[in-house]
């Protein structure tokens, strides 16, 4: 973790911080495995918190995969104790520093355009290895774009936390500091119909790209206005990793905060 992650953020546009126990992360994973086995017929096959690194290699139907890659459903609850571990050092003295207190709303985020907005819930995201062999479904990489929802207001961070994979191989990509340009609409790419606001890649190619290398436990706290990605997953094991998004509940507003005119 940086001396000064407030300060590591402002210039970078992200931070590590550490963030989670043991006990905590065995929670998600528990959580995320239940979710998936519900998509799932129980005579087709239920996954283990010990086997769920080895996605890629189960056999499932179409109609599994589709209901558990199902962006519209791809969130959790978030228990009691999880909530309560958000509102611990050191993620309350960073927003403290970013906000001047650290009172915030847990929203999750689908579609704007489809007004996919719950409260109290983490989203989740599966990605199999690219060299995979065996792997039955499409590789899973995720197109540079910023998750800012609002031209004029976005007071929030999103927690990037791997439960598998925390190596260059596996991690998200960033681009530091990119969040202090302002992005125009011309650089963003209009033709592809996707969830977030993806930018074209004569925009992209601007900028310079890091993986950062996490321990088990740490998260990236990142602006809603850098630039990053999924990233391929290089390494041999399914990545899972949890997406929290931190509002600032002072002033949260969902007529200010989510702007649907960049959706329509």
């Amino acid at each position: 973790m940086k001396k000064n992650p407030y300060k590591y953020f402002i210039e970078n546009g992200y931070c590590v911080i550490d963030l989670l126990n043991n006990k905590n992360i065995q929670e998600l994973i528990n959580i995320i495995v239940k979710k998936i086995n519900s998509e799932i017929k129980k005579k087709e096959y239920q996954f283990t918190n010990k086997n769920i690194n080895e996605f890629h290699l189960k056999k499932l139907t179409k109609k599994s995969l589709k209901n558990i890659f199902n962006s519209s459903e791809r969130y959790i609850n978030l228990n009691n104790s999880l909530k309560k571990k958000l509102n611990t050092y050191p993620l309350n003295t960073f927003l403290s520093s970013l906000w001047n207190h650290s009172q915030k709303k847990i929203v999750w985020v689908g579609s704007p355009r489809l007004k996919e907005i719950k409260f109290n819930k983490a989203g989740y995201r599966i990605f199999i290895p690219t060299k995979s062999k065996k792997g039955q479904i499409k590789k899973s990489v995720g197109f540079p774009h910023i998750d800012a929802y609002s031209k004029e207001r976005n007071d929030f961070v999103t927690l990037w936390i791997p439960l598998f994979g925390f190596s260059e191989k596996y991690t998200m990509l960033i681009a530091p500091k990119s969040h202090i340009r302002k992005h125009k609409s011309e650089d963003f790419d209009l033709k592809k119909n996707y969830i977030s606001r993806i930018f074209s890649k004569k925009y992209i190619n601007k900028f310079k790209f890091i993986r950062p290398r996490l321990k088990k436990g740490q998260a990236i706290i990142h602006h809603p206005n850098v630039i990053h990605s999924g990233g391929q997953n290089l390494g041999l094991k399914t990545r899972i990793s949890v997406e929290i998004r931190l509002f600032d509940k002072k002033i949260f507003d969902v007529k200010k905060n989510f702007d649907l005119k960049l959706y329509n």
